[in-house]
């Protein structure tokens, strides 16, 4: 669950979407977290568990017209990594998933908006935000459920694998 709304950051805190900061921090950031803390001590009872926070390549870097959804995904990603450091030896680990623009749903409103906003076609739009991915291409849903499943069935703790498309990834050990 998520959501990615844009317009010019000096637009986010203000308008007829009311404030994109806070909804998108409600959503991107505060919701994942309050279900961590709901679970995780269960977990750190039975010295087992995996979590896994699917963030986003906005988490590592800056996009422009998104910088809400930019702050959120950095925030995730910030909590995360701290969380996993504490969760050391316990059993319970924390790892990070961090797609660029994946071919979901959530693409399609982009390319939506994208096609209202620049008068674009459908196909352009697509092609201008899989061009913004180093592969050149969509990350697909599938090498998204790859990835969390592998950290789920592993023992890895504070990784973040970055999905970049084509089908290539790369991991970073302790957020590094």
């Amino acid at each position: 669950a998520g959501i990615a709304f844009s317009a010019p950051f000096l637009k986010h805190g203000r308008g007829g979407d009311g404030d994109l900061y806070a909804r998108h921090m409600d959503l991107n950031f505060h919701a994942p977290r309050c279900l961590i803390e709901a679970l995780a001590p269960d977990m750190l009872a039975r010295k087992y568990g995996r979590i896994v926070n699917v963030a986003s390549s906005a988490g590592l870097r800056g996009y422009a017209y998104v910088a809400a959804y930019c702050a959120s995904k950095h925030a995730l990603v910030g909590y995360s990594r701290s969380a996993a450091l504490e969760l050391e030896g316990s059993g319970v680990t924390l790892n990070l998933v961090c797609p660029h623009f994946v071919d979901s749903p959530m693409t399609d409103v982009s390319v939506e908006r994208i096609v209202k906003k620049t008068g674009r076609t459908a196909a352009e739009a697509r092609a201008l935000l899989a061009a913004q991915n180093p592969s050149g291409t969509f990350v697909t849903t599938d090498e998204v459920a790859e990835a969390v499943v592998a950290l789920l069935e592993g023992d890895q703790n504070g990784a973040t694998t970055e999905l970049v498309g084509g089908g290539r990834a790369s991991s970073a050990a302790r957020g590094g």
